[in-house]
C-alpha cells in the first residue's frame, strides 16, 4: 500500500534540449510509474505526482532528467500533513530532499513574516 501525497513541480530545459524527444524516451517510465503525468510548460517539463506516493518512481524520472536540465523542484504534500520538497542541485547534478518546512519566494510575503515577528530562514535553491 503506498502513501498518499500529491507532489507538483517544473524542470527547465537546457537550451537546445528537444522536449517532445525527452517526453517520449520518458513514456516507459510514465507507464510503470502510479499516479505520475508530465507535460511540456512554457519553460520546461511539468510534472505532477497524484494519490499513492513511491519514491522509487518519482527519483526514476527525476533522475532521468538530470543530464536534461539546468534547474527543477518538486513540493509534495502528505495526507498526514508532512511536506518536503526534491530540488536539482546543479552543482552536484542531483536531487537534494528538503523536509518538513514551507518555503516562500515571493519577497514581499518573506519581509511580511519578518514584520510579524517570525524567523525566516533564506535557501538558496
Amino acid at each position: 500500500m503506498g502513501y498518499c501525497a500529491y507532489g507538483s513541480g517544473e524542470v527547465v530545459l537546457k537550451p537546445g534540449v528537444d522536449p517532445d524527444n525527452v517526453l517520449d524516451q520518458m513514456e516507459p517510465l510514465l507507464e510503470n510509474a502510479f499516479c505520475i503525468e508530465c507535460e511540456l510548460s512554457e519553460n520546461g517539463i511539468q510534472i505532477t505526482d497524484m494519490e499513492n506516493y513511491y519514491e522509487e518512481d518519482i527519483m526514476e524520472i527525476l533522475n532521468f532528467l538530470t543530464p536534461y536540465i539546468t534547474e527543477g523542484d518538486i513540493d509534495y504534500s502528505g495526507d498526514d500533513d508532512c511536506f518536503w520538497k526534491f530540488v536539482f542541485n546543479q552543482e552536484t547534478q542531483k536531487w537534494d530532499e528538503i523536509d518538513g518546512d514551507v518555503y516562500y519566494t515571493d519577497d514581499d510575503l518573506i519581509q511580511e513574516l519578518e514584520r510579524r515577528g517570525y524567523k525566516v530562514s533564506k535557501v538558496e535553491a
